[in-house]
Parts: structure tokens; sequence; C-alpha cells
């Protein structure tokens, strides 16, 4: 949530928020300060109340959102040396509340010329609270959900690094969850059917086979670098494992001479790919 880019989407969202949620609910009497304008300004037509009471939540909006920007601007430069907590960010935040309540009260006083400063006071405290309490609970849980995402990622690359280290070529479904780890050397290709991934091993000498719920592009990009490489737009294919490649009139085949596997198409975006691999070991270059 000290991300430069969600800060900005914080603050931006809430005054979004905040524009329709004065509009609807006239919080801080705001009605009545365009009322009092037209009240005071005999020369203005009452038809302009609507398009006054529109400016003034406008400008309202404007003014929180200047509090904020120039709060969140000291606590960017504050991160850079210093580290803050979740409850002195908490502690934050109610500054900014206190610090537009009290604009907001000052603004009461003068356009409402209301005389109870305490009434005035109170009022803007719970009506700001009402109107960042949404906004700010939405985008906390947004971020909160993308460092979890970022964390199970992380996580699962370590254990992917580790697995590597072992021999082992570890698969995770869609939500990040182990479904199998199998050495290197025994497993043979990829198979994409439908929202799975048919992965093939070799187990006592026997082709095996077991589903695993995502995608072939996805597990490409965790198989970056391992040998198991796309040879097709259905296949991938652990290149240790050919033994015979064949060119037919409907293009390359792979052959891995095991009984029960079936010869494995190249496609032709993926043939110089491939050629690379057989010939030198390693990938094209980019």
């Amino acid at each position: 949530m000290y991300r430069k880019g969600n800060q900005i989407a914080m603050v931006v969202f809430a005054a979004l928020f905040a524009l329709v949620f004065i509009n609807v609910y006239n919080p801080f009497g705001i009605e009545s300060w365009s009322e009092e304008f037209v009240t005071r300004k005999a020369h203005i037509s009452e038809s302009f109340s609507r398009f006054l009471f529109v400016l003034f939540t406008s400008a309202v909006v404007l003014i929180g959102f200047v509090i904020v920007m120039i709060s969140r601007m000291f606590m960017h430069y504050y991160l850079k040396k210093n580290s803050l907590k979740a409850s002195s960010y908490i502690i934050w935040v109610l500054c900014e509340v206190l610090a537009m309540s009290l604009t907001f009260t000052v603004m009461t006083m003068i356009f409402n010329m209301q005389e109870d400063v305490w009434e005035a006071f109170t009022n803007s405290l719970l009506n700001t609270v009402l109107v960042l309490i949404i906004p700010y609970t939405l985008c906390l849980t947004v971020f909160a959900l993308q460092e979890k995402n970022h964390q199970i990622k992380r996580l699962a690359g370590i254990r992917h690094e580790r697995a590597m280290a072992q021999g082992l070529v570890s698969f995770y479904d869609e939500r990040g969850e182990l479904r199998l780890s199998v050495r290197h050397d025994n497993l043979l290709l990829l198979e994409a059917a439908d929202n799975y991934v048919c992965v093939w091993y070799q187990n006592y000498g026997e082709p095996q086979k077991v589903m695993v719920r995502n995608s072939l592009k996805r597990l490409a990009q965790q198989l970056d670098g391992t040998g198991i490489i796309r040879c097709h737009r259905s296949y991938m294919v652990n290149i240790d494992q050919v033994k015979v490649v064949r060119r037919e009139k409907d293009g390359a085949m792979l052959d891995l001479g095991i009984e029960g596997i079936p010869s494995i198409p190249i496609s032709q975006t993926y043939n110089e790919s491939v050629t690379k691999w057989l010939t030198l070991g390693q990938a094209p270059e980019e």
C-alpha cells in the first residue's frame, strides 16, 4: 500500500467516490452553502443554484484531494529513509481525516454561518469518515490481495528453484498449489487438454500421465530455460528425451522412442527454437 502507484490510485479513487457521495448524500450542509450564496448574491438567478451546488461540491472534493496529496507526498519522501508500521499508517490516515474535518468545519462556518463550532466539527468529522471509509477500505483490500498474490508467486519461484536444484521439475495448478514433481530425466512431454495440461512421465519404465489444471502458456513461462520447450501450440517436450526428428510433408515430427507415446509435431512457429535447442542445446537469443 506504500507503492507510489497505489498511493495515487487510492487518492484518485477516493476523490471520485467523494464527488458522487457528496452530490447524493449532501453532507456538511453543502446544499445550504449554495443557497446561502444565492441569497447573499441577489443578482445571481435561482436557476444557477444547482450549478453552484455542483461547483461547491467540486471545491470541497478538490480541497480534500489537495490535503491528501500533500500528505501522501510527505509520506512518500518519509518512506525513502524510514519504515512505517501499520499502526503508524493508521495514525497518519487519522491525521488526514482530522485535517480535512477542520478545513470543512471552517468552510461550514463561513458559508453556512453556523455559530456552533463543535457541532460543525463533529458533523464534518463524521461525514469525512463516511466519505473515506469505503474507498480506503476497498483500495486496501485490493492492495492486500495483490501483495498476497505477489508473495505466492515469489514462494512458488523459490520452491521451483529448490526443486530444479534437486533435479526435479515441479508443476503447479492455476492457484499456485503443487500438484506434481518429476525428475527431469523421467519427464517426457506436456500436452494441452482444454483447461488442463497432461504431464507425461516415465515411472518404472512405463509412461504415465497426470492432469494439472493450468495452461500450457503459463507452464512454458515457469519452465523457461529447463530444456522442456514449446514445440507446438498443444505440446511441450523434454528435449533430452527426443530420439528421432523426422521431416515429413506436413512438417517435422519428434519421436521419443517410447511405446505408447505418439509422435509430436513441430509447428512452424516453434521450428527455429526447437532446432536451436537440438543443435546447440540452448534457446535462441531474443
